[in-house]
């Protein structure tokens, strides 16, 4: 028997097994080993053997979001390698070229695209968005932290509305407001949109960013335009 699935843009590892089991296909256990064991022959895997052992998944921000037709009977390993043959073909020679100009991975690539994802609602989101941490990854001394909510609401058990002060103190690699640079992998799997504005961010003096909550972001030079923003959008809801 065949079925359809749609991966929504933005879903994480766990997310999409959720979703294959819903539609019967496979086992938890399966799907995890195949993510985390199987030896795959794609380009893009040579940047993901040594990595860094808190990193949830090792395939996470690879399994590409689009509609599949599986059939139900399908090993994990066949399911997995169906997302990362669209992956291997939608992120053509272009792509690796534009990250060595970056001076970035193809995986420090995708993390960011996640990050992007996860943060923006729309096209003009990302490309701002891309742009405030490429900007503090250019500057690491006055800007070592990326400072994202989304990186610290993929480790908790429960997605918040807001994060506490106990939150942030939280010890993980991807807590982003304890630790300098990128996370140990990707947050979620990205979908195009994402991955080019990770590659070609709007060219802005951004900083800082500021979402609603109510679908709007706002974005700021200086630490002192972010403390307004907030105070005007956030502090008084």
């Amino acid at each position: 028997e065949q079925v359809v699935v749609t991966v929504p843009e933005g879903y994480t590892v766990d997310q999409i097994i959720d979703l294959l089991l819903k539609n019967g296909i496979g086992t938890r256990e399966g799907f995890v080993a195949a993510i985390n064991e199987f030896d795959y022959d794609y380009r893009f895997m040579q940047g993901l053997d040594d990595l860094d052992p808190e990193r949830t998944y090792r395939l996470e921000g690879y399994l590409f979001p689009d509609t599949y037709y599986f059939f139900k009977d399908a090993s994990e390993v066949a399911v997995i390698d169906k997302f990362l043959v669209n992956f291997e073909r939608k992120v053509s020679e272009e792509y690796y070229e534009r990250a060595d100009v970056l001076g970035m991975s193809m995986d420090d690539l995708i993390i960011l695209a996640s990050m992007i994802q996860a943060e923006g609602m729309t096209l003009s989101d990302f490309e701002n968005i891309s742009s405030v941490f490429h900007n503090r990854l250019a500057n690491p001394r006055s800007y070592p932290k990326m400072q994202s909510d989304a990186t610290l609401q993929y480790i908790l058990d429960k997605r918040k509305t807001a994060l506490t002060a106990s939150d942030l103190q939280i010890d993980s690699k991807y807590n982003s407001y304890k630790y300098n640079g990128l996370p140990p992998g990707s947050i979620c799997n990205p979908g195009m949109d994402a991955i080019n504005c990770a590659l070609y961010p709007a060219e802005t003096g951004y900083y800082y960013f500021l979402a609603d909550g109510r679908g709007n972001t706002y974005f700021s030079e200086t630490i002192d335009q972010h403390e307004a923003l907030k105070a005007k959008y956030i502090d008084n809801q």
